[in-house]
This record gives structure tokens, C-alpha cells and sequence, in this order.
């Protein structure tokens, strides 16, 4: 049984890297220093949600989307029985 709670993540040196190709070094470094052992990061991956908020603050909804279909994403789906409120 699912409840809908999904966990969409995207790996943060990808992230980064795209920026940098973009001419974005310095955000990246930022970003990579924010973030690298941030509870939001796990094994690599940065909660998509703190990813779009970022990028969609610093430039706009199209640098997300774009970002979004050149970046590794991972997507778990959480089962009824584990999802939990913090």
C-alpha cells in the first residue's frame, strides 16, 4: 500500500557540474560547500525540492527544467507503513 510520499533526489556533483558548465562556477563551489554533508544529502543525492527552490530563486522555472532533464534523477516511492512525520 502506498501513500503517495515520494523521495525525488538529484546527485549534487552532477548539479554542480552543470552549473559550472553553464558559467555558474561560483554557485556550484557554493552550492557543493552547502550542502555536500547537509542532512538534505544522502550518498550523493540532493533533495530535488532544495535543488528547484535554489535554481528556480537564482534564475527561473526554464534553468530548472533544463537542469532536470540533463541531471541524474532518483525517485523512491515510500510505503504506507514507513512514511512518518518528523
Amino acid at each position: 500500500m502506498m501513500n503517495g510520499y515520494k523521495d525525488e533526489r538529484m546527485n549534487l556533483n552532477e548539479v554542480c557540474g552543470w552549473l559550472t558548465s553553464m558559467g555558474y562556477g561560483e554557485c556550484a563551489d557554493m552550492m557543493m560547500d552547502a550542502f555536500k554533508y547537509h542532512t538534505f544529502t544522502k550518498d550523493g543525492m540532493i533533495r530535488k525540492d532544495v535543488v528547484k527552490d535554489i535554481i528556480v530563486g537564482a534564475f527561473d522555472e526554464m534553468a530548472f527544467r533544463k537542469l532536470e532533464c540533463e541531471v541524474t534523477t532518483a525517485l523512491s516511492f515510500v510505503p504506507y507503513h514507513e512514511a512518518h512525520v518528523d
